[in-house]
């Protein structure tokens, strides 16, 4: 059975050869080490003990990067989970469409969140309907 494809993997395989080509920022360039070091001996590890079988066992350390897709796995999850619990029991359909630039006086007012800051071209709109069997 083959190890499942990890972007840490990804990262070692091509960092480098991406790097020569292409210039990342500081923060692009500590998330991509901080992706690399995770649950390696990098980072450092605990070494745990049983008391009443002396069983040991050792676990690396994590990075706790925002980015770090193995360690905000549990967190997006939840996320998700959290947010499914908030839609309707209904089929959604994604529609992107575009409007002609004279319809903004018309359509803004109805589809922009008064305070938020957006352009004609980032206003958003979620209608519902029920679809025809």
């Amino acid at each position: 059975m083959t190890e499942p494809l990890r972007l840490a993997t990804v990262l070692a395989q091509s960092l480098h050869t991406y790097c020569q080509g292409h210039t990342l920022t500081p923060r692009q360039w500590q998330v991509c080490h901080h992706i690399l070091a995770c649950r390696t001996e990098a980072l450092g590890e605990t070494y745990l003990q049983c008391d009443q079988c002396a069983q040991q066992s050792h676990f690396y350390h994590a990075c706790r990067d925002r980015h770090c897709p193995r360690c905000q796995r549990q967190a997006s999850q939840a996320w998700c989970e959290r947010q499914s619990a908030h839609t309707l029991e209904v089929t959604y359909y994604h529609l992107v469409f575009t409007l002609p630039q004279e319809s903004n006086p018309w359509a803004l007012p109805w589809y922009c969140t008064p305070g938020v800051r957006a352009s004609p071209g980032t206003c958003t709109c979620i209608v519902s309907y029920r679809a025809a069997p």
